[in-house]
């Protein structure tokens, strides 16, 4: 399946500066937590992401990242990825599409 979409963890969308090694950084980050990235992709604002739905507009050179993540709590995941990107976009239960933490970011 794209994406892993009926797969159970933590999905996290981003809108990103994409600098080379980003998604290396990323899975690094959550591998030093004990999680496993189920899923990952980037692509460029106004593009679509299957899991994440189409993304808003963003700046030149800016793109957005999708990570589904399994082993690292939500609260835990925002914490570790948010350092590297520009901003967190949406956080959800990748089994059930419904939001796991309130729009804090």
């Amino acid at each position: 399946m794209l994406l892993g979409t009926h797969e159970t963890g933590t999905a996290v969308t981003a809108r990103v500066t994409d600098p080379p090694g980003l998604l290396a950084s990323v899975t690094g980050t959550v591998f030093a937590r004990g999680g496993n990235v189920r899923a990952i992709a980037s692509h460029a604002p106004g593009a679509t992401c299957a899991d994440a739905g189409p993304s808003r507009p963003g700046r030149a050179g800016e793109a957005a990242i999708f990570v589904k993540v399994t082993g690292v709590l939500p609260d835990e995941l925002v914490a570790a990825i948010q350092p590297l990107v520009e901003r967190i976009e949406e956080v959800r239960n990748a089994a059930t599409s419904s939001s796991v933490l309130p729009r804090r970011w």
